[in-house]
């Protein structure tokens, strides 16, 4: 049999999807189909997934074997969380407030008549008031009160976590602790439970404590704590 080959052309396979086109080149002797044409074609002659996977193993580096236990996935989520809430933060600023970027918090927002110190935790994991992380916010919280005992500041903890209900309920029945907190309105006892309840943590700074066993002698709640310093803490 004549073979219809050129020097330098390439050899015919059953497996390459141009055979039929090239055979047909060669046997009229109307082209000579060389690598740079034999791409072109492809685009046009080829299926699109076998177009898009040959094209991709052949045009990109393929990634160096990981171990997922030593990437920095969570890190870099929190730390893009950190970053859009700053961005919506200063987006909303009023007409005389300013933005301090990892000043007292992660971001503080100061006017000439109130301020805010915002700390962000991009956890979902559920958060209670029995929990170390929120027992430091607090800490954080009255320390910064005590350095600016002139400044009417509040504290937001911000975060995406559920409420999760304390260890043996101490709020109610199927209540959880920072629920209470964020309701609009508590009853004295209900302001006093939270004052007791966190007088008795661990992680509770000895000057909050202090502060805290105060108001149980005295019959006060954690109302009365935020209201004579006119702050707050928002979860």
């Amino acid at each position: 049999m004549e073979d219809d080959r050129r020097a330098g052309e390439p050899s015919l396979t059953k497996e390459d999807p141009l055979v039929e086109w090239e055979l047909r080149c060669r046997k009229a002797r109307r082209c000579r189909v060389i690598p740079q044409l034999r791409i072109k074609l492809a685009i046009h002659l080829l299926p699109a997934e076998m177009l898009t996977r040959n094209w991709r193993e052949m045009s990109e580096p393929q990634p160096l074997p990981a171990d997922s236990r030593r990437q920095a996935n969570a890190m870099l989520a929190a730390c893009d969380y950190q970053v859009w809430q700053t961005v919506g933060a200063w987006l909303d600023l009023g007409g005389d407030e300013i933005l301090f970027i990892e000043g007292a918090e992660d971001f503080d927002i100061v006017g000439s008549g109130e301020s805010e110190a915002i700390q962000v935790k991009a956890s979902a994991d559920p958060i209670s008031l029995g929990q170390k992380a929120t027992q430091e916010a607090l800490n954080n919280f009255w320390r910064l009160k005590q350095a600016a005992p002139t400044t009417s500041v509040s504290y937001r903890f911000l975060t995406q976590a559920p409420f999760t209900i304390e260890r043996g309920e101490p709020f109610g029945s199927g209540i959880a602790g920072l629920e209470l907190w964020n309701r609009s309105a508590l009853t004295d006892p209900e302001s006093q439970s939270i004052a007791d309840f966190l007088s008795r943590q661990p992680h509770v700074s000895a000057d909050l404590e202090e502060l805290l066993r105060a108001l149980r002698l005295t019959g006060c709640g954690w109302q009365s704590l935020t209201h004579q310093h006119q702050t707050g803490m928002k979860v």
